[in-house]
């Protein structure tokens, strides 16, 4: 989703320049904040419905 995309982009970029037991917690609760997301059980099931989601950005 252009939630997900927004969110770990700047996670990938600094990962380049910080040291993994610095990025890596972090990561963690980003990825913990997008499971629980409105638009992660959407493109869940647009996958398993094989249609396009429809992103809220929730």
């Amino acid at each position: 989703s252009p939630v997900a995309i927004r969110t770990i982009k700047p996670l990938i970029q600094g990962a380049r320049e910080r040291a993994p037991n610095t990025w890596l917690p972090e990561e963690r609760e980003r990825f913990v904040d997008l499971f629980d997301a409105q638009d992660t059980r959407e493109g869940v099931n647009a996958f398993l419905e094989k249609r396009d989601p429809k992103w809220r950005n929730c």
